[in-house]
């Protein structure tokens, strides 16, 4: 009798480490609560939230400037990808709103005031940036034809969107 209960305490640290591990798994960093890093993971139709498991992300840098949208890559492969977005206009703050569409960017349907309505289209993820910020947004993207603006009032109107293809 002994015997038994020595070796259900040789498994006790057994069991506390994989309790242990199975608490730490919950915690992810794709889990959507940032907690103000600037980072977001958006899970929606057409795309996978980015969980780390993947192949590593691609990383396009995307400069907004006064009404425009500057891509370091073009080029943009399916699969993770990290959008590294800075605002280097000096006047104004920007949104960089990520769609999936099969409409071209001027072909977005407006509001009477020329704002995009977003909530008639899929979003896959945005981020805000005042002057001078720079934040990410990471996304798993499948092939197809994407839209990049800002909704700001106004901004669309001015030019302020992108077409995007991923192969």
């Amino acid at each position: 009798m002994f015997t038994f209960h020595k070796s259900r305490l040789q498994l006790l640290p057994l069991v506390l480490i994989l309790l242990f591990a199975l608490v730490l798994s919950g915690c992810t960093p794709g889990n959507n609560n940032n907690g103000g890093s600037g980072t977001n993971t958006v899970p929606e139709t057409g795309s996978v939230p980015n969980t780390g498991n993947n192949a590593e992300a691609t990383t396009v840098n995307v400069s907004m400037t006064t009404y425009a949208f500057q891509l370091d890559n073009p080029n943009v492969p399916a699969g993770p990808v990290t959008f590294h977005v800075t605002n280097d206009a000096d006047d104004m703050g920007h949104e960089f709103i990520l769609l999936k569409t099969d409409l071209t960017a001027s072909e977005l349907p407006t509001n009477a005031n020329g704002v995009v309505e977003e909530e008639t289209l899929e979003s896959l993820g945005e981020v805000e940036a005042e002057i001078g910020e720079s934040k990410d947004l990471t996304v798993d993207l499948v092939p197809g034809h994407y839209v990049i603006l800002c909704n700001e009032p106004g901004h669309y109107a001015n030019g302020m969107v992108l077409d995007l293809t991923v192969q």
